[in-house]
């Protein structure tokens, strides 16, 4: 399909940033001591995604450029293989997503940062990679809802409106943190363009690389 014709966005719902991770045994505290260890042992610059061609594993490319370290994936067929694999000191290093890992972050996981524009409300003890020093804001993950581009767009309207009204609710906001998960209503225009910045940044990172959709 074709996203730019085929799909009508209708609200973002919620965000979360993805974050870059250590295992206890990599002995990484921060995205600094990371860079200066890697380059000294590369071994270190392996890091776990959630399989091939997503974002946990296409952030690495930027990762590579802005450490100035040859970061390398090591692809898992999910979450749970990149959390167990990092639990059990398999790979020193993983990127996934907040709700994935945080519970576990006190004694046997190291949050090196988040790869977002800013602290996560969320968890706001862990500081971002940019703040290090390191420029990998991209990493914002969000969820929302599409229609068929056939859909009226009076009908969309009425889902927007609908998702904006549940989102207000205290109650429910308060739910979706508890999952480790933030409210972040986006109307559909606002969603829209996000996506459309997201292709624009990522399409000539992807074909210089070389991964094809």
């Amino acid at each position: 399909y074709n996203y730019l014709e085929d799909l009508a966005p209708v609200a973002r719902v919620i965000s979360y940033p993805l974050g870059l991770y250590a295992s206890k045994g990599a002995g990484i505290r921060n995205a600094k001591e990371l860079v200066e260890k890697a380059r000294a042992n590369p071994q270190l610059a392996m890091y776990a995604s959630a399989g091939s061609g997503g974002i946990s594993e296409v952030l690495g490319l930027l990762l590579s450029k802005s450490f100035g370290v040859k970061m390398t994936t090591v692809p898992f067929k999910g979450s749970a293989d990149v959390k167990a694999a990092l639990l059990g000191d398999q790979v020193p290093l993983g990127i996934m997503a907040p709700g994935d890992i945080l519970r576990y972050t006190s004694d046997k996981i190291v949050p090196i940062g988040f790869m977002g524009t800013k602290r996560w409300s969320v968890a706001p003890n862990i500081p971002t990679l940019a703040e290090q020093g390191f420029n990998v804001t991209q990493g914002e993950a969000f969820m929302g809802l599409w229609a068929s581009s056939r859909t009226p767009r009076a009908q969309r309207q009425v889902v927007e409106n609908a998702v904006r009204k549940i989102l207000d609710k205290p109650d429910f906001r308060e739910k979706l943190v508890q999952k480790t998960l933030e409210p972040s209503f986006a109307s559909a225009a606002e969603l829209d363009q996000q996506v459309r910045q997201l292709l624009t940044f990522w399409g000539p990172i992807l074909k210089e690389a070389g991964v094809k959709p």
